[in-house]
């Protein structure tokens, strides 16, 4: 029998599961009792959870990040679902499969990385061509880049997240370049690819998703320049003027040092890349916001705001993704128009 999720929950029901803690609290009730308030998760959602009558000790044995198996009923209040905890023990986390309890990208990592591939080979820059193919020719790069966040809050935080995130700019990027011609394709794709690069070595895989010291100390701009450096270095030559140009990419892509940039974005690549890379965070945070919101079906804006935006957000007019929705697939870049223009005439207008 499969194991009880979060996503199983129904009013009225019992539960018998392991779930992740993501927070514990120790609050005391209008009686003067403690109670814990915990929100518990798993792959497939969040809970709140409830542990009456607790003590110091109960809330000291569920600190954030740790696996437990509870029993319990579940409960609605305020229309939302809630756990009340009846018994726990804690799991070792070598009990169990950590990526259960993470949310994961839809999207498969064997297809994203096929695409990215597939976008190397497109390109007419050699040198460009080959900084592709030593990228994703870097296991220890890779290993992260399959698995490593985009954020560890606002967008793409799950395992994936990174490669799906760099995957959708390239996908903007291209879409900019094919409007524009004055665009340089293939460094604007190139930037596309490494502008995050660096958060594979700021980040955490989990079961939090963290800074980890070297990231906070340097930050993943910074170290996304360093690998551009170190894999330029081994590719017999390279440009400088164009490992520069990269740099820059990747250091700009913030937009104003006040987000973070240390330079700002002064050529029209990287203008474009601040500009889709800030589009696919932000929609993300839109369709995050709006799949998690607690309000009523029919309610026309979110209850709660978004945590990026800071504003609460209209749902009425995201529309559902196409069933066999497949962005990465060969068969829809051959759908979005690439190639219209392969015989050099435009066909914008």
């Amino acid at each position: 029998m499969r194991r009880q999720r979060v996503e199983d929950m129904r009013e009225g029901d019992a539960f018998a599961g392991v779930l992740l803690v993501k927070s514990c609290r120790l609050l005391t009730a209008k009686s003067g009792n403690y109670y814990v308030d915990l929100e518990l998760v798993d792959r497939t959602g969040r809970v709140k959870g409830k542990i009456w009558k607790a003590s110091r000790e109960t809330a000291e044995e569920l600190p954030p990040n740790t696996f437990a198996f509870f029993r319990g009923h579940v409960e609605r209040f305020r229309d939302e679902l809630q756990l009340i905890v009846e018994s726990f023990r804690k799991v070792a986390e070598e009990e169990i499969e950590p990526a259960d309890f993470m949310p994961t990208s839809r999207f498969g990592t064997e297809e994203m990385e096929s695409f990215l591939r597939r976008k190397a080979e497109s390109l007419a820059n050699p040198h460009l061509r080959a900084l592709w193919e030593a990228a994703l020719a870097d296991e220890e790069f890779m290993e992260g880049f399959r698995t490593c966040p985009a954020a560890v809050s606002y967008h793409h935080v799950f395992l994936g997240g990174l490669m799906e995130h760099t995957c959708e700019v390239v996908r903007l990027a291209e879409a900019v370049a094919r409007v524009r011609p004055e665009l340089d394709r293939d460094l604007l794709l190139t930037g596309a690819l490494l502008h995050d690069a660096g958060k594979v070595e700021e980040y955490s895989r989990g079961p939090a998703f963290t800074q980890l010291e070297r990231g906070l100390l340097l930050g993943h701009l910074y170290m996304g320049a360093e690998m551009i450096e170190r894999w330029t270095a081994g590719i017999e030559g390279f440009p400088r003027a164009l490992a520069d140009q990269l740099k820059h990419l990747v250091l700009s892509h913030h937009g104003t040092k006040e987000f973070g940039s240390p330079v700002e974005p002064c050529f029209a690549e990287a203008i474009v890349l601040h500009y889709v890379d800030n589009i696919d965070a932000k929609l993300n945070n839109v369709r995050t916001t709006i799949e998690q919101d607690e309000g009523e079906k029919g309610e026309a804006f979110t209850r709660q705001q978004s945590p990026m935006l800071r504003r609460r957000l209209l749902k009425t007019t995201l529309r559902p993704e196409p069933e066999g929705y497949d962005p990465f697939g060969e068969a829809e870049e051959g759908a979005s128009g690439e190639g219209d223009e392969a015989e050099g005439e435009s066909t914008l207008f």
